[in-house]
């Protein structure tokens, strides 16, 4: 096949070896030696304005290479392999936007190069800095786009310690070492770079916020803080601070509580009441407020009432053991001998020979608790338990010889129960006194409420004279020892 080489105007048919210009080989569509370009603005032009691809291939030995305009796309793109637009490495756009689909390397490994990215606006960068290994911010960091995001973390020097933005749980988390140890706790400290701290300088704030509540106005100020402020100029010898919390209502947050390096609470600035007062409620819609602590009364406490004279063993009282509340039965507070009386009579007369007979008690010395009436004693409510009994009668009957023996009982609910006895005869038909006395002294054990008690005698006496068959003297005494 023969080729045609054009210089100027003339044309030339060469042979099927080609033509060779100035050692220059030109041959079937290839040309062998080296090629430049020369003059004041050399210019190679590929293509012809037409809507076609334009390629310049590398026709490498293992691997070929292409650099070529896509049609497709308007794009210059730079590739792996003989195909325009396949395997492609770096795409150029009309607009100079340059896409890489590949890996980017700039140096080598321990041989680096600065690598700088800058932005929009002036002095905004971001910096590979190869004499420093690290990297320079200058500017707005966005990690993700709204809605899709991604965790960043950040390690600290202990094993296990990091700080971690948690895409997926919208969260901050604050992470301690691995090792067991005290200190291994999440930790965020606020600092500032201030080297002169005086009064009133913030020293740490958090503050809360929605800036993007439609609402406007107070509905996107700030709504609450917490912070730290100083108290005094800092020395060697003072830090004083004082932590404030700050809440808003109607309005940008302001003071309502304060705890102060002296240990103080102050109620919406520094109103930290006087000695003795106490923080109240002013109820709902109403601020607290230190005031004078006010006298106890039961009703105001929900579903309490006031105690009967003589309590139910069972009632409970509430105390304060260490600040936490307890609640204890009245019947373990109960001391020996709260309730109890001693109730006497004193002359008897007409008392039935060898008849049980109801002693008569009149007169009371002191009672505390015990219901008493018609020579009965009555367990009241809430005295339940076991009483200490003493009785004591002096019988007579005004004459030698006429008294024999006799027996004292203690009546509960009708019956006796306990008894004591004295004896002045010397054989069973005898009468050798005038006068003799009896006591009881022992415990009546598991006494009720509503438990009467009531002191019965029997005498032996031979005196037909009714007047002179008497008790000059009864006493009883009763009296509580123990609860059920």
């Amino acid at each position: 096949m023969a080729s045609e080489i054009k210089v100027d105007t003339i044309s030339e048919k060469t042979s099927a070896g080609g033509v060779t210009i100035d050692g220059l080989l030109i041959k079937d569509g290839g040309i062998s030696g080296d090629v430049s370009l020369i003059g004041t603005t050399p210019t190679f032009t590929i293509g012809d304005a037409g809507a076609e691809d334009a390629t310049l291939l590398f026709d490498g030995n293992a691997q070929d290479f292409h650099i070529g305009l896509d049609d497709s796309s308007d794009d210059l793109v730079i590739g792996v392999g003989s195909t325009l637009g396949t395997t492609t490495a770096l795409a150029i756009d009309e607009n100079a936007g340059s896409t890489f689909s590949g890996t980017v390397t700039v140096g080598v490994d321990d041989t680096g190069k600065d690598v700088k990215f800058f932005g929009a606006t002036a002095s905004r960068y971001w910096l590979w800095d190869e004499s420093a290994d690290g990297v320079v911010q200058r500017g707005t960091l966005t990690v993700g786009v709204d809605d899709t995001g991604h965790d960043v973390k950040l390690f600290g020097a202990s094993a296990g310690a990091y700080m971690e933005w948690d895409e997926s749980a919208d969260q901050l988390r604050i992470m301690g070492a691995s090792a067991d140890a005290t200190t291994s706790t999440g930790k965020l400290l606020l600092a500032t770079s201030l080297t002169n701290i005086n009064a009133n300088d913030v020293i740490g704030k958090i503050e809360f916020q929605a800036p993007h509540e439609a609402g406007g106005t107070d509905a996107i100020t700030v709504a609450a803080s917490i912070q730290a402020v100083a108290q005094s100029t800092f020395s060697a010898s003072s830090n004083a601070t004082d932590l404030i919390f700050n809440t808003g209502h109607s309005e940008a947050a302001a003071e309502k509580i304060r705890i102060t390096s002296q240990n103080e609470i102050g109620i919406a600035g520094a109103n930290y009441g006087s000695d003795g007062q106490v923080l109240t409620s002013g109820g709902a819609g109403a601020a607290v407020a230190w005031e004078d602590a006010a006298g106890f009364d039961v009703s105001s406490i929900t579903g309490a009432t006031d105690l009967a004279a003589i309590p139910d063993n069972d009632d409970e009282l509430v105390l304060s053991d260490g600040g936490t509340l307890k609640r204890i039965d009245y019947k373990y507070l109960v001391p020996f001998g709260s309730i109890g009386g001693c109730f006497t009579h004193g002359n008897q007369t007409d008392i039935t020979d060898t008849t049980y007979v109801k002693i008569l008690l009149s007169s009371t010395e002191f009672n505390r608790g015990l219901t008493f009436g018609s020579s009965t004693i009555t367990i009241p409510s809430g005295g339940d338990g076991d009483y200490y009994c003493s009785a004591f009668i002096d019988f007579n009957t005004y004459g030698e010889g006429k008294l024999g023996s006799g027996t004292i009982a203690i009546y509960v609910n009708g019956s006796g129960v306990k008894y004591a006895t004295f004896n002045a005869r010397k054989t069973t038909s005898d009468y050798n006194s005038k006068s003799a006395h009896v006591s009881f002294d022992g415990v009546l054990g598991g006494l009720n409420a509503t438990d009467t008690i009531e002191v019965y005698a029997y005498v032996h006496m031979d005196q037909a004279t009714a007047s002179y068959r008497a008790a000059n003297g009864t006493m009883i005494t009763l009296f509580k020892i123990n609860n059920d």
